[in-house]
């Protein structure tokens, strides 16, 4: 376990490499069956003048991975799994390249036209950056399980403060394990940079520098290239053609020169990299709202290729709403066509719930009901309409040790049903009994639907002790079968309808018949008699 005595804040950077390819390649890959594969250092942006330095993000992992191979190996790796190679497109240019076609002999940077002429079967997808900021602000919506602190820095990173969770996670390294494990279900992969400051962070993952916070940010980077800086390309060549090639030579500079021949922006970039000067995130809002898609390679011409997909994306939604305690009233998915508009089904659940399988069965009910599908280009599931979870607590010692576990097991068979039974036949078709705000008897109940709406609420003040046989009409009893009931609560007077003629006044009892069947009876004073009008058991 990492030890922080001075308390200082510890942010760890998370820097999806192949964001640009996974956002196409995660529909296809089975986390049950795909398998890390050996990183390419091919398949990493190379060192180019041309590109940004944020482009050039990986350039010094090709040197530093034999050093860093326990943390950059287990952690980037083609989900896709595909032998057929693909790659993304940028500007005319290979912007990122599975590892077919890295083994094909495509380098990153290189000419999207000459490409082509390597492999023949190469497949190219235009890079779309914004599914790419939709999926990183995704992303940083299921962070929040392992931090509140989480900021987004487009367009591949996403930084999160984990000063105050390191005790919780039982240290550094068993927190790491957690982001990795939870992390590839989902079809994504990333480097991990841990420092004392945010830039610094930012740093790490991009150069794959281990983990070190008991030393100062410029001794943990002192030997990384300057070429991984945030700052203008025109100074890092400036920089580089003063023979500056290091940050240790770099840090060497005195401030007052930079700030002469560079700007202050230098000097204050620099600064809260070493943290000499604050460096504030922005926090993403933590509101109730879930957003995720899927954007295939090719499209999908039938219901049953969507199986695998769908179980992704519903995976991820219930992954939300347990990190948070969350039960989802519904949910939409958007199916996109290219050439027909897109199709949004709706599942609405009769009672709120976060479980995986029961939404699964629902949204396959709900696909099995469409004809004629065109083809499907992406798949999309969303939702803002959650509630509180209510959580159970046993107690300490409990009378029937599995008195519990069996109730919440009918609970959740009842639940499962009902909204089974809603998905089938409609939410106006189901329905079930409760109290009505009706005094007398045999108008005290309603038929209400399972899916209870706005309006449609409970009176609290009616409940009461109520036989669950009511007859249609109360019996008369006789004299001697009267004198055989044992009184065991009440009277319980009611009185109603006063003011039209079928208005009564009557005193109910909760009895005991000498055979052991519980009566509900009621004795009537103007003719001073005794009635049954319910059994309870």
């Amino acid at each position: 376990m990492i030890s922080n005595p001075s308390k200082q804040k510890i942010w760890l950077c998370l820097y999806f490499t192949r964001l640009p390819l996974e956002v196409f390649s995660r529909s296809m890959a089975n986390p049950s069956t795909s398998k890390q594969l050996p990183i390419n250092k091919n398949s990493l942006p190379r060192k180019d003048k041309e590109q940004p330095a944020a482009n050039r993000a990986l350039a010094e992992v090709n040197r530093t991975l034999p050093e860093h191979k326990e943390q950059a190996a287990p952690l980037v790796a083609d989900l896709t799994a595909l032998t057929t190679p693909v790659c993304i497109t940028s500007a005319g240019r290979i912007y990122r390249s599975n590892t077919a076609a890295c083994a094909a002999g495509i380098e990153t940077g290189s000419i999207a036209s000459s490409a082509y002429a390597i492999s023949n079967n190469l497949k190219c997808i235009d890079r779309n950056e914004e599914k790419e900021i939709r999926a990183l602000r995704q992303l940083a919506h299921w962070a929040y399980q392992f931090t509140p602190n989480v900021a987004v820095r487009e367009p591949h990173c996403l930084l999160l403060d984990i000063t105050g969770c390191l005790t919780l996670f039982t240290g550094l390294a068993n927190l790491k394990k957690q982001i990795i494990k939870n992390l590839s279900p989902l079809g994504y992969s990333a480097v991990i940079g841990i420092n004392l400051t945010p830039l610094a962070a930012l740093m790490s993952a991009e150069a794959g520098i281990k983990d070190n916070v008991e030393k100062s940010p410029d001794d943990v980077l002192s030997q990384v290239s300057i070429d991984y800086l945030r700052i203008a390309p025109k100074v890092i060549g400036q920089l580089q053609r003063m023979g500056i090639q290091t940050l240790e030579a770099l840090f060497r500079l005195p401030p007052s020169g930079l700030n002469r021949r560079f700007g202050s922006d230098l000097d204050n970039y620099l600064s809260k990299l070493k943290g000499l000067l604050p460096d504030p995130q922005t926090f993403i809002p933590q509101k109730a709202s879930f957003h995720s898609e899927l954007n295939f390679m090719a499209d999908i011409s039938n219901l049953q290729s969507l199986a695998f997909p769908m179980k992704r994306l519903i995976g991820e939604f219930c992954g939300f709403m347990q990190n948070r305690q969350l039960h989802a009233h519904s949910f939409n998915i958007e199916l996109t066509h290219r050439s027909h508009p897109a199709k949004e089904i709706t599942v609405e659940l009769a009672k709120p719930d976060n479980d995986q399988n029961m939404f699964l069965a629902l949204t396959q009910l709900q696909l099995d009901k469409i004809h004629d599908m065109p083809e499907v280009d992406s798949l999309a599931l969303k939702s803002t309409q959650f509630c509180p979870a209510k959580t159970n607590t046993d107690p300490l010692f409990p009378e029937d040790p599995g008195c519990t576990f069996e109730v919440r097991e009918q609970d959740k068979n009842s639940a499962y049903l009902l909204n089974i039974l809603t998905a089938r036949l409609g939410t106006d078709a189901c329905f079930c009994l409760a109290l009505g705000n009706d005094h007398r008897p045999e108008k005290n109940w309603q038929a209400i639907r399972v899916k209870n709406t706005p309006g449609e609420t409970i009176n609290q003040d009616l409940i009461a002790a109520r036989p669950l046989f009511l007859l249609n009409q109360p019996k008369k009893l006789h004299r001697h079968t009267a004198r055989s009931l044992k009184l065991i609560q009440g009277p319980e007077r009611i009185c109603f309808g006063w003011w039209d003629e079928n208005g009564f006044s009557r005193d109910y009892y909760i009895c005991q018949h000498s055979n052991g069947a519980i009566y509900w009876v009621f004795y009537q004073g103007y003719d001073s008699e005794w009635y049954l009008h319910g059994l309870f058991s």
